[in-house]
């Protein structure tokens, strides 16, 4: 998968709404550098914002 397609998936995604297809489209291009996402869903973004050593502003 190319770079251009992967932001042409995200843009589809973005456009219908798809959180699903959103995060997979993130993904492929986080995967073209050699990382996986670690935030897949907005759980997973609570138990990080929850975690009492933080060091980061944002809470839950």
């Amino acid at each position: 998968m190319s770079l251009e397609s992967s932001f042409a998936d995200y843009k589809k995604a973005i456009a219908n709404n798809d959180n699903n297809r959103i995060y997979h489209a993130l993904n492929s291009i986080s995967l073209l550098y050699g990382k996986e996402l670690e935030i897949k869903t907005i759980d997973n973004v609570k138990t990080l914002l929850q975690k009492p050593n933080r060091t980061g502003k944002l809470q839950w």
